[in-house]
C-alpha cells in the first residue's frame, strides 16, 4: 500500500528534531503515531505526530516553513485538519532540544 510505504519512508528520513520530540512524548507517556496519514480534501497528508487521545497534531517546523509558499501550504493543511476538529500545534525545530520549552509549548496536551 502506497500510504503505508510512504509513512515508513518518512519515519526513516525523520530529522533529529522529530526524534527529540518523540523521546519527550515517550518520557511523558503520551501515545502518538509518527507520520500519521490523513486523507482530506482529496489529498494525503502526513502529520509529524498525531496524538489520538487529544485529537492533536504536532508539526515540527524547520526554517523552510517560514517561506511564503510553504506558509500557505501549512495554513491550508491546518484549515483542513481544523475542519475535522483536529488541533494543530506547530513548534520550531530548536524548541525540541529543550524539555522545558516543550513542556511550555505542549502544556495543553500534557494536562491529564
Amino acid at each position: 500500500d502506497w500510504i503505508e510505504t510512504k509513512m515508513i519512508e518518512l519515519r526513516g528520513k525523520a530529522p533529529i528534531y522529530e526524534h527529540f520530540l518523540a523521546e519527550f512524548l515517550f518520557s511523558e507517556h503520551i501515545q502518538f503515531i509518527h507520520q500519521a496519514p490523513f486523507v482530506m480534501s482529496g489529498k494525503v497528508f502526513f502529520a509529524d505526530f498525531f496524538i489520538p487521545s487529544k485529537n492533536v497534531i504536532i508539526e515540527v517546523d524547520g526554517g523552510y516553513h517560514s517561506g511564503a509558499s510553504q506558509y500557505a501550504k501549512d495554513r491550508f493543511r491546518d484549515v483542513c485538519f481544523n475542519g475535522h476538529m483536529i488541533r494543530v500545534i506547530r513548534i520550531p525545530n530548536n524548541a525540541t532540544k529543550n524539555k522545558n520549552d516543550l513542556r511550555i509549548l505542549l502544556n495543553s496536551i500534557l494536562e491529564k
